[in-house]
């Protein structure tokens, strides 16, 4: 007998080591802990696993062949602490976003990297933020976004993207201090968090300071 499809719950903080399952191919992970999983790693076996994802707080170490996950809307990406080492092969990582009119949510630790290959991330899950301080009329603006935490995904998948950026301007001035939230695009997404030339929505920015560009990430495009 062979393994050939896992339902997983993972519903303690331990390593589950499929390692040794060189005929997975499908794999569904239910749960809310950090399980950490090991997915068979041998050179010679060029196939990958299908992954459905409902616990976004796994780790899970990818095959050598074309692993394709994705992030069902049961999985809180909002508290997310999970990472993904997707390894060889041409890789992908989806996920259809949480906004509900706003922005995309993804927790600040979570993080991917597609490893070799060509690999497609999910531009739901790049988000950004722009805060912006207005002192006694001069401003200065600070981008943050979560794209350095993903790394060698040569391509962005736009399909099905619903995010939009979150942006705040701070005003001090002889009246007093204010700080109040501003409108931006919906649907929109700024190539510049990835290339480190992000722009302000919403106002004028004034001086733009940006977080730590992503690396290689989104060099093929959209």
């Amino acid at each position: 007998a062979v393994l050939f499809r896992v339902f997983l719950d993972a519903d303690a903080d331990v390593t589950v080591d499929l390692s040794y399952a060189s005929q997975l191919s499908y794999l569904i992970v239910n749960g809310d802990a950090a399980a950490d999983i090991w997915l068979h790693n041998n050179p010679a076996a060029r196939y990958g696993v299908d992954m459905t994802v409902n616990n976004a707080n796994v780790t899970v170490h990818g095959t050598y062949g074309d692993d394709r996950v994705q992030l069902t809307s049961q999985a809180d990406l909002a508290a997310a602490q999970g990472h993904f080492y997707l390894n060889n092969g041409n890789d992908s990582l989806l996920w259809g976003g949480n906004a509900d009119g706003g922005a995309n949510h993804v927790g600040w630790i979570f993080s991917a990297d597609g490893g070799d290959g060509h690999d497609i991330l999910s531009a739901n899950l790049i988000v950004k933020m722009t805060s912006t301080l207005d002192l006694f009329g001069v401003r200065i603006s600070t981008v943050s976004s979560n794209a350095a935490n993903f790394s060698h995904f040569e391509q962005i998948d736009m399909a099905g993207y619903i995010g939009q950026a979150e942006a705040t301007l701070t005003q001090i001035g002889w009246n007093g201090y204010s700080t109040k939230a501003l409108a931006t695009s919906a649907h929109v997404f700024d190539y510049g968090v990835l290339s480190g030339n992000a722009t302000v929505e919403g106002t004028d920015g004034g001086t733009v300071v940006q977080s730590r560009a992503a690396q290689a990430l989104g060099r093929e495009g959209l």
